[in-house]
């Protein structure tokens, strides 16, 4: 799968777990919470994909700035603390989901 495509998909699964997760609030549903706590792991991987993790090589080189100037693309496909946050994210939100919903 080309990167650009990759990045796609990987906006569009951000903004499926956003629509998910209002979803759940407003029609208070734990479907919707867990639906969008999936949608976010899947996301988390496919960024990491994005960031070369599972690959032996980057696929996405580091922008070259300032260090502490990272900008919000790079943060989104550069850095694969991202990824991390958007699994556990994930989690939480399927735990929530099922357990206290």
């Amino acid at each position: 799968m080309n990167l650009s495509v990759k990045k796609a998909l990987f906006v569009v699964l951000l903004a499926a777990a956003a629509v998910s997760f209002g979803l759940s609030i407003s029609a208070q549903s734990w479907r919707w919470l867990v639906t969008a706590g999936l949608v976010l792991g899947i996301a988390g991987f496919l960024q990491l994909e994005i960031t070369g993790l599972f690959s032996r090589g980057s696929q996405v080189p580091a922008s070259p700035g300032q260090p502490g100037q990272e900008s919000f693309q790079d943060m989104l496909f550069t850095c694969k603390h991202t990824g991390f946050c958007l699994i556990i994210a994930g989690l939480v939100l399927q735990l929530a989901g099922i357990w206290v919903w």
